[in-house]
Order: structure tokens, then sequence, then C-alpha cells
């Protein structure tokens, strides 16, 4: 009996340490943005032991936990991705930005973080869905008409400036016509 209490023990004391070493991830459950525009993934991560350095790396996958590895260089998110700074990962950020989303891009992604504190821990966090949201044609047709605005005026004001200065040039000149 006494030996089944020690082995027990020790295998507490064991697992104290190891648990006292934990990663907390939190991400937002829910992201949206337009059609076109920008997500922000975010990931914020802590170790419950503060005084360790942080060592380690981040990645995302998406539709699952193992899922699909989320990649600026290659796949469907090629060049639309853009990550946090390495100072900002020593800070507890794993955000990532997705440009000009589109509607393949909704659904579940994941971040894991790994981290070197005496072992190698790596853990999830428990997903943002992120849902793209369609553009409807009269935002568009706003955007537009007043893109169609800023031009017209623009050409107005660079058309009516040159027309004035030079009715006024032409009217100091030749006084004696008026």
């Amino acid at each position: 009996m006494m030996k089944g209490c020690m082995r027990l023990l020790l295998i507490l004391v064991l697992m104290q340490g190891f648990l006292s070493k934990l990663i907390l991830i939190s991400q937002k459950p829910t992201v949206s943005a337009p059609e076109g525009g920008v997500a922000n993934l975010q990931c914020n991560f802590s170790v419950t032991d503060p005084q360790q350095s942080v060592i380690g790396s981040y990645k995302w996958t998406r539709h699952a936990v193992n899922g699909t590895d989320v990649f600026d260089s290659s796949g469907p998110l090629m060049g639309r991705v853009r990550s946090v700074k390495p100072n900002d990962f020593v800070k507890g950020l794993a955000n990532i930005w997705l440009h000009d989303v589109t509607m393949n891009d909704s659904g579940m992604y994941f971040c894991q973080i790994s981290l070197l504190v005496n072992t190698m821990l790596s853990g999830y966090g428990n997903g943002t869905f992120l849902n793209v949201t369609e553009v409807s044609h009269s935002q568009e047709a706003i955007i537009i008409l007043n893109g169609i605005r800023i031009a017209v005026g623009a050409l107005i004001f660079f058309i009516a400036i040159p027309a004035f200065l030079y009715c006024e040039c032409q009217g100091t000149r030749h006084p004696a016509q008026k």
C-alpha cells in the first residue's frame, strides 16, 4: 500500500511540473469580412509560467485542427496571407490577415502554437469561423457612382482653373480690347 501511494505521489508531482507549463490559446469564435475585403484572424496565447521566454512558432490550419495548412506561398490563399512580426509573437500574438477574401475563404480556421519551454509544448485554439459576406450590387453601384463623381469633379477642376487663368492672362495683355 505504501509503495502505491509513493508512486501516485511521484506521478502527481511530475504531472504538476508538466501541467504548470501549459499554453493558453484564445481565438475569436467568429469573424466577418466583406467579399474583397480583409479578414483579421486573431490568435492570442500565453504560457502559464510567465518566467519562460517565448521561443517557438505558430501555424494556421483550415477546416480542422489537422486540416490544410494556411500558407501565403502556395494554395488558394497564395499571396493573400499576412502574418504578425516576430516581436508581436513574443508578446503572445499569432494573428494572420487574409486579403481580398472570397466566398470560398469562408470556413473554420485553427491557430496552433508550438513553444519550447524546457520541453516542446503545442496546442490549438478553439477555432475561428470566417464568414465572408457577399457585397450587394447596390453597394457596388454606390462605389462606382462615387468614383464617377470624383472623376468628373477633378476633370472640371482641372479644366476650369486653366481656362480661368487663360482668360485672366488674355485680359491683362490687351487692355485696349476691353
